[in-house]
């Protein structure tokens, strides 16, 4: 879902074919970029994953004088707003004005989202903003008593914020956040590793917001074993990329219920439990087979060669072929 922006001032923005030298360095692996310049700054937004649940965007801002920036989404939608760098002061018509400092959040809704957010000069921002429809609490409603009456506003159009003023993001919400920005997979790894860091940044929110600690979900002795049952199926299909969705509706078992499940009883993520076994096998045939390193990756779900060598090294610590050099000497 695209959003559109518009300088107060007038200010034409030229939308460029390449980013800026001075934006590179803050850019990140997306599926999309929108870069532009104005006479008095440049704005570069990466759009990370755009699905049916969400729309995911790292957005950074280089102002040299004073303007505001208008946003606007075309379809009604809950947005979380996450500062990395910069204060960010924006007004939110039917809501209020809010500042919020690096590592802050906010959640909140607009039938029709439009905020103004205030460019002051010589200033960098960078945040990022998480768009969904309401229907995607429906996963936490069950959980979280504070998201009743914030999701009946939502429902009725009325514009509202979960919290009065922001919030400050945990060690485990920021730690979320810079996973996704400095995600190494492609293709459908790639939205799978997506969705469990969002419902992971959205899992924080909540518990941030409503002030409790984390409590143990309670499983009845066949969800637990609906549960193993997925582990089992996970280590047994290393070439199919399974999403929390999918297997929610295999195990018929709530999205939510299966991760935060999944992760009480094996003590991992449902994603990293995948991602160990893939290593552990590859590694195992590295060793003890003469399979080639495109063989191996295609055996263990990686659409690209890269994406395996990348994961590889990212877990053990050195290549695919380097491993295998050393198993043999």
């Amino acid at each position: 879902m695209l959003c559109t922006v518009t300088l107060l001032s007038g200010e034409p923005l030229e939308y460029l074919d390449e980013i800026p030298i001075n934006l590179q360095t803050a850019a990140i692996v997306s599926e999309k970029s929108y870069t532009a310049s104005y006479a008095n700054g440049e704005l570069l937004f990466q759009c990370i994953s755009d699905c049916r649940d969400y729309a995911l965007w790292y957005k950074v801002l280089i102002s040299r004088k004073t303007d505001l920036l208008i946003s606007k989404y075309p379809e009604p939608r809950l947005i979380l707003r996450v500062s990395l760098n910069g204060i960010l002061e924006f007004e939110l018509p039917e809501i209020n004005t809010f500042k919020l400092g690096p590592g802050q959040f906010l959640l909140y809704y607009q039938d029709s989202p439009y905020s103004q957010l205030l460019l002051q000069a010589d200033s960098e921002y960078r945040y990022l903003e998480i768009a969904m429809p309401v229907s995607y609490l429906d996963l936490f409603m069950s959980y979280y008593p504070i998201l009743q009456g914030f999701v009946e506003n939502a429902r009725s159009s009325a514009s509202v914020s979960l919290t009065a003023t922001p919030l400050s993001g945990n060690a485990a919400l920021l730690d979320n956040i810079e996973k996704l920005l400095q995600c190494i997979y492609k293709g459908s790894l790639r939205g799978m590793f997506t969705d469990a860091r969002i419902m992971d940044i959205m899992t924080e929110v909540f518990t941030i917001a409503q002030g409790s600690t984390r409590t143990e979900i309670l499983l009845s002795q066949d969800e637990r074993e609906r549960i193993w049952s997925v582990r089992d199926m996970l280590g047994e299909n290393l070439d199919i990329h399974y999403t929390i969705k999918d297997l929610s509706r295999m195990v018929y078992i709530n999205e939510y219920k299966l991760k935060k499940g999944f992760q009480q009883l094996t003590g991992a993520t449902i994603f990293d439990y995948q991602l160990g076994r893939r290593m552990q096998v590859a590694q195992k045939w590295l060793k003890e087979t003469d399979l080639s390193l495109e063989e191996i990756a295609t055996a263990t779900g990686y659409q690209y060669l890269s994406s395996f060598v990348a994961a590889f090294k990212h877990r053990v610590g050195v290549t695919p072929a380097a491993f295998r050099k050393n198993a043999v000497s």
